[in-house]
């Protein structure tokens, strides 16, 4: 999937276009004016252009294996002639192409032998003992932030007019607010697993494999002050039980069946692990692009209550709900990463360059919840059901970053993102049957400030 550019048949195509030019024939009559004897010359150019592409190549699988070996004296050899002017320069000298081939030409033919200059004098060649593998680097992120969850709509209570009940005469607000962190350890594994190539065309485009583990935490909580709730006059006020009918109550008597004193209260911890294996691939320009897939754990703790007293009745009544949710979560997705390359900030010498960083992802997950719903109410003995649900769904998640990479190797940046995230417990009582659980999805927003360390 990275291009490296025109190949030599595009370069022989550029060539009979050039020749077109200096004999003054157009595109449409071309094929008329040129020669056999020019023919052949065009042919000879083309071969001339593959042999300076395979040069290329060899002095980048050179470079490598040098660097891989650790034979730094050989690498700083090798990179010498990558250097983009004397490869130009060396190969007219070898084959004779010096005034033959056009400036943008050449221009296409040199641009993957700048960024394989670049990302290998970037890397550069650490002295290893013999025997000892070459590590490409490893790079440790830790992201710490505010996060604010809209859940699902929730419903509470319910009135009952002319015979006929309603269930959901109270839903509280939606929005969680809470705080995560974040860390991962990102490997570059491009020696053990290589880099997907797509072909001849993507034979001299820079690329790397990486594995990386990370984990998150984020802690939410909701506190809303309801007040009081009126069923309407003439009403009967409906407190479902977790049981079904003979569990809930049914207070007539308007208005001593009013509720005072409502409060919803919401608490979420959820703990994730996951495992990506990706590839990055280096376009030229400061611009990277990759693709990956994930696999990951996710465990959501999830505890919310609804309280509120009926001073008509002298009774206080309260909703608790418990619930554990287990997902299995798969992911592939899309990332890039383009180096502004600010090299100088003023009086921050340290500063090299400026990040601009994005991804996408998306995939199915696998959950399972489990918990209780249980409701009190004075005078009357408790009533509680177990909760159980199966299922799946689909995750979705973008984000975008800035950072400042330092010349230590450290990077200093802020992240925002947003999760589409499925497994969020509702719980629906409607009177009649048992407590039900559902698995639904949520959006989640995430602002976050994130420190790295290559090393």
């Amino acid at each position: 999937m990275c291009r490296v550019g025109r190949n030599a048949r595009s370069g022989g195509i550029a060539a009979l276009g050039f020749l077109a030019a200096v004999t003054g024939a157009t595109a449409q009559d071309t094929r008329t004016v040129v020669t056999p004897a020019e023919s052949d010359r065009v042919l000879s150019q083309e071969a001339k252009l593959r042999l300076v592409e395979s040069d290329l190549s060899y002095l980048i699988s050179d470079a490598q294996a040098a660097q891989r070996r650790g034979e730094c004296e050989r690498f700083a050899a090798v990179l010498q002639k990558m250097d983009p002017v004397r490869f130009k320069a060396a190969e007219e000298r070898q084959w004779g192409t010096q005034g033959t081939i056009p400036p943008n030409t050449w221009d296409e033919l040199l641009e993957p032998a700048r960024r394989w200059y670049a990302t290998l004098k970037d890397e550069g060649c650490p002295k290893k003992s013999a025997g000892t593998a070459t590590s490409t680097g490893t790079a440790v992120e830790v992201n710490a932030g505010g996060t604010t969850l809209v859940m699902p709509r929730r419903l509470y209570l319910g009135y009952e007019s002319a015979g006929v009940p309603t269930v959901g005469l109270v839903s509280p607000d939606k929005t969680m607010s809470g705080a995560s962190v974040a860390g991962s350890a990102k490997v570059d594994v491009s020696n053990v697993i290589p880099p997907i190539r797509l072909g001849a065309f993507d034979a001299l485009t820079p690329k790397s494999t990486y594995m990386k583990i990370g984990f998150s935490y984020a802690k939410g909580d909701a506190d809303q002050q309801v007040g009081t709730v009126s069923p309407g006059a003439g009403n009967r006020t409906l407190i479902p039980g977790p049981g079904g009918g003979s569990t809930g109550f049914s207070l007539g008597g308007f208005p001593a069946n009013i509720v005072q004193n409502a409060r919803y209260m919401a608490d979420l911890n959820a703990f994730a692990g996951r495992l990506d294996l990706g590839q990055m691939c280096d376009y030229g320009g400061g611009l990277k692009v990759g693709g990956y897939g994930s696999v990951g754990y996710r465990r959501t703790n999830f505890s919310e209550s609804f309280s509120g007293s009926v001073p008509g009745f002298a009774a206080d009544f309260r909703y608790g709900t418990d619930v554990n949710v287990d997902q299995v979560e798969t992911r592939v997705g899309l990332n890039f990463d383009f180096d502004l390359a600010v090299k100088r900030w003023l009086v921050l010498q340290f500063v090299t360059s400026t990040i601009f960083s994005g991804f996408v992802e998306l995939g199915p997950d696998l959950l399972r919840g489990r918990g209780t719903d249980s409701l009190s109410f004075t005078g009357f003995p408790d009533s509680s059901a177990g909760l159980s649900k199966s299922g799946a769904g689909f995750g979705l998640s973008a984000g975008m970053g800035l950072s400042t990479k330092l010349t230590s190797g450290f990077e200093l940046g802020l992240d925002g993102r947003y999760d589409r995230r499925p497994g969020l417990p509702v719980v629906t009582r409607d009177g009649t049957n048992p407590s039900a659980l559902e698995l639904k999805s949520a959006d989640v927003w995430t602002a976050s400030v994130r420190a790295s360390f290559k090393f």
